[in-house]
């Protein structure tokens, strides 16, 4: 019997980057977590978001929504007087692992660098490709990775190179947009989850030593409940309060994603 899955994706843009004032951006300075303790004036002298300009981030022209799999222009643009400007973003899932891959459209003025297992989009080279603006194409993630958080920040310089004079920017805009497949995808789980037809409660076991992010989602896309699994062999989803209908079960270990339908009946 076929069954229907559903991904659900948040992608958040947001811009709290510091440690530009070198000519190449530095990786693991977008400020995204997790564990991150990176603050803007810990490179820069001053206050985030306390200049006259200000950072926006373009989804697709002005798009709201995706499909998983399709690729989309994400233009960033920093506004305000300024010698010059770079910026940093990063793609994490729940679990801090890269989501979707990056595509350059411009060689010239944007290049992608790997950190920790982490890849990185960000300005080239900020003293010769003087610029307020970068484009660049974020192709959606496969199936079943969960929400997503892209990282982005940018750096209104002095051109000083040093920490005082420049003026860091910071903005949100949040795209969201469920993707429909079919089947029931477990990639490399081996987990029993019981019973698919639930009153009150759902058992996971075969989660043990690994963490997990355990996700339940509406049919149409909310999300109604969230756990984390610290290696437990059995986790028991306490969903009593719930009403009747079906739901969306979520199950990420960070390298291994599983999703399923699962029924409510009272």
């Amino acid at each position: 019997m076929k069954k229907l899955f559903v991904v659900f994706i948040m992608i958040s843009f947001v811009c709290i980057y510091c440690g530009f004032f070198s000519d190449q951006a530095i990786a693991n300075k977008s400020g995204a977590p997790p564990g991150t303790t990176d603050d803007c004036t810990k490179g820069h002298s001053g206050t985030v978001n306390s200049g006259s300009g200000n950072v926006a981030v373009d989804f697709n022209s002005g798009g709201t929504s995706y499909e998983i799999n399709n690729t989309y222009t994400i233009d960033i643009v920093i506004g305000g007087s300024a010698a010059t400007n770079g910026f940093s973003s990063v793609a994490l899932d729940e679990n801090g692992s890269n989501a979707g891959s990056i595509n350059l459209t411009n060689a010239a003025n944007t290049m992608i660098t790997s950190l920790n297992g982490k890849n990185y989009v960000s300005h080239k080279d900020a003293n010769t490709q003087i610029t307020d603006s970068w484009q660049f194409e974020w192709v959606a993630p496969s199936l079943g990775v969960g929400p997503v958080t892209f990282y982005v920040a940018g750096n209104a310089s002095n051109g000083g190179n040093n920490n005082s004079g420049d003026k860091i920017y910071t903005s949100n805009t949040t795209i969201t947009g469920p993707g429909v497949g079919i089947d029931k995808i477990d990639s490399g789980i081996n987990i029993d989850v019981f019973p698919s037809l639930f009153q009150n409660d759902i058992h996971i076991i075969g989660l043990e030593n690994r963490e997990s992010i355990i996700s339940v989602y509406q049919i149409n896309g909310v999300l109604v409940h969230k756990y984390k699994s610290e290696g437990e062999k059995e986790m028991v989803l306490v969903l009593s309060r719930l009403d009747k209908g079906v739901y969306i079960l979520y199950i990420n270990d960070g390298k291994h994603v599983y999703t399923d339908k699962v029924f409510k009946s009272n």
